[in-house]
């Protein structure tokens, strides 16, 4: 993602709520763990809440009861201790059943809100960072910050990580931190400030500048003229000054992503910080390889950048 040095982290959490599924043979290392996680989140004052899922119908109305708490004044970390499939989604062991990706995300998406875009979820389940498949910056954010795996995890990282994590987290107040010095070998992060710095940078770069800025205008004359509105060269002229100082991208811009995708949570930078990477940025049209989009399509360059 287009980096921004000045994004925040700050998340004020009171609980984990822990989510598992893991055949018999499998809950050893969920049981040494929490031997050590659960003393450790006593003795911070934080609540401990374990969930084992009979079936998906179990999972989602938990995730449910979960946003209800968190309109009460619950500030979870989600962890899920379970399998994962990048297309099936969580698997739940008693049932057989898979949860899928844009399931969860709904209900992520619930108590995200709940907590004013507070949420943390912490997932070991393989594949699980395809969660972000479901996101876009036209919608509310489904957490604040994802770290999960992109492919498959062993056992060994989980037991030796885990616990390692949630003592750097809790004792030092450091999510982003943690992150970094234990479990980025395996897991991958979204941050959702990040993310709309990034998406925002990118449409800027690709319809409000160079080609991508002309193409618009011109898109918006030959519709003008169609519907007889410019009947002269000055008043095409005219029309097409306009058209691009309303096109130059300004901090309302920022303000109406901010409200809706961020949930109104105050961001650490502005449409300058924007436009001064968009600038520093290539054209991601300008090799021919894709299609700009029209005018009516072009706020869907506000995406995710593709798993790879």
């Amino acid at each position: 993602m287009t980096e921004n040095p000045n994004i925040e982290s700050v998340v004020h959490v009171n609980s984990v709520v822990w989510i598992t599924s893991l055949r018999a043979g499998e809950q050893g290392v969920t049981r040494r763990i929490l031997e050590d996680l659960e003393p450790l989140l006593e003795a911070n004052n934080i609540l401990f809440i374990k969930f084992e899922p009979q079936n998906a119908v179990q999972l989602l109305a938990f995730l449910d009861h979960i946003a209800n708490l968190a309109r009460g004044g619950l500030q979870p970390i989600i962890h899920f201790d379970t399998h994962g499939g990048a297309e099936t989604g969580i698997h739940i062991v008693a049932s057989g059943e898979n949860c899928s990706w844009p399931e969860i995300t709904e209900k992520l998406r619930a108590i995200n809100v709940a907590t004013v875009n507070n949420l943390c979820v912490i997932s070991l389940a393989c594949f699980s960072f395809h969660l972000i498949k479901q996101i876009h910056v036209t919608t509310q954010a489904p957490f604040y910050i994802l770290a999960a795996p992109q492919d498959e995890v062993s056992a060994a990282f989980v037991e030796d990580s885990v616990v390692r994590f949630y003592r750097c987290v809790f004792e030092r107040s450091e999510l982003i931190g943690a992150f970094r010095e234990i479990l980025i070998e395996k897991l991958l992060l979204l941050h959702c400030e990040e993310m709309l710095f990034t998406s925002m940078t990118r449409y800027v770069r690709a319809f409000c500048m160079g080609k991508g800025a002309q193409q618009r205008v011109e898109e918006h004359v030959t519709e003008a003229r169609r519907l007889g509105y410019l009947t002269s060269a000055t008043d095409i002229s005219g029309f097409r000054k306009r058209l691009k100082a309303e096109l130059r991208p300004k901090q309302a811009l920022v303000d109406r992503f901010v409200e809706t995708f961020l949930l109104g949570r105050p961001v650490s930078f502005d449409i300058d910080a924007v436009k001064k990477a968009a600038k520093a940025m290539p054209d991601p049209y300008a090799d021919g390889k894709r299609k700009r989009p029209t005018v009516a399509d072009s706020i869907k360059g506000m995406t995710l950048p593709t798993l790879k």
